[in-house]
Parts: structure tokens; sequence; C-alpha cells
């Protein structure tokens, strides 16, 4: 097959760091666990995996995997970037997408619909397929038979080009989501771009 471009999801597609960042502190203070006190403290758990990060502050996952699930959603709103649906939507004509992500495929799922742009994925790996983004993005690639050479995986933290990298595919970093540009640098992903439009003139090279 051709190209396969995987995408995170949260920071490129959603608008959402609030509202994970105060579901993830409480969720964290339900199994005594303080760590995260500022939105800085948050950010800095993605310059890895997030969930390796939380295990060297000696979180157990499934403790936390449970608190998670307890904790009332944040009045924050979330929301698909609007910038970013039609570029996915074109995207979608031309190459299979698959979003590699943290998070749970049902709480990835309501949003995705609400933008109409469900139908552009050909499938959701989230914390139920594999904590690693790493072991999904191989995953995927096996499983729609792409090179890494023509594997694309499009993320907004160190974190995600770390495991991008690590998995031999290509990686793009985008600076209108979590970690911006200073950070983003230094991640020395493959790509890094400031405009979504430009996902569609490196696919296209």
């Amino acid at each position: 097959m051709g190209k396969l471009l995987l995408f995170d999801y949260d920071g490129v597609l959603v608008e959402s760091l609030e509202h994970y960042y105060e579901k993830v502190k409480r969720a964290l203070e339900l199994i005594d666990h303080k760590f995260v006190r500022t939105v800085e403290d948050y950010l800095t758990l993605f310059e890895d995996n997030f969930y390796t990060s939380l295990a060297k502050h000696g979180v157990d996952l499934n403790s936390f995997l449970e608190a998670i699930k307890k904790v009332e959603p944040p009045s924050v709103s979330m929301h698909v970037h609007p910038f970013i649906i039609p570029i996915v939507k074109k995207l979608a004509t031309d190459w299979p997408l698959v979003i590699i992500s943290s998070n749970a495929q049902e709480s990835i799922l309501p949003l995705l619909k609400e933008a109409d742009i469900l139908s552009c994925f050909h499938s959701i790996m989230g914390a139920e397929t594999a904590l690693s983004k790493e072991e999904k993005i191989n995953s995927a690639r096996r499983q729609y038979g792409a090179k890494r050479e023509e594997t694309y995986y499009v993320g907004d933290t160190v974190g995600d080009i770390k495991e991008g990298k690590a998995a031999g595919v290509t990686t793009i970093a985008v600076t209108w989501g979590w970690h911006k540009i200073d950070r983003l640098v230094n991640a020395q992903a493959d790509f890094l771009i400031e405009e979504p439009e430009d996902l569609i003139d490196i696919l296209k090279k």
C-alpha cells in the first residue's frame, strides 16, 4: 500500500488541555498523588509516554485507570479544532487515517461524530489497545501493510515524537497543540509545521 497517516488526538485534533489537566489532577488526588498542581506540571508528563511518566512518579497504572473513570467530567468544554476538519476530510480521500492516542476510545468517538469526521478514520487505537504509542504505531503499520518510511505520525508533544521515532516512522510535530514550538524543536521531528495545510504539502511530495 501507499502512505499511512497516524494522528494523535488531544492537541492535534481536539482542544482539550484544560479538560484533561483537571481530570487527571483529580484522578491522581483520588489515589493520593498530588504532584500535578499546575498545567505545566501536567504538560511535563508528556515529555515521554504519558503512562511511563506516571509510573516514574510511583503511580500504579491500574489504580489510576480506575480512578479516572470515577472523576466527574470537568466543566471545561472540548471541541475539534475547526481548522483541522477540512484538512482531515481532504487527507482521507487519498490515504488511510488512524488515531493513535493515550485517551480512551469512548472519549474520542463523540467529538469526532460531532465534527462529522469519524468516518474519515479507518480505526482508533486508544488506551484500551495498548498504553505504548510506539506499540500502537507498529501495530497500525503492520495492520495496513505500510512501510516505515511511508508511515507518518502527527503529534503535538515531545513524547509523541519520541515514540514515533522509536517506531522508526516519519514524525510530524505540530505547533498548535499542547507543547509549543520551543519544546518541540528539541524533539527533532522530521517535520515541524505551524499550519494544518502543511500536512497536505508534506504528503504530496
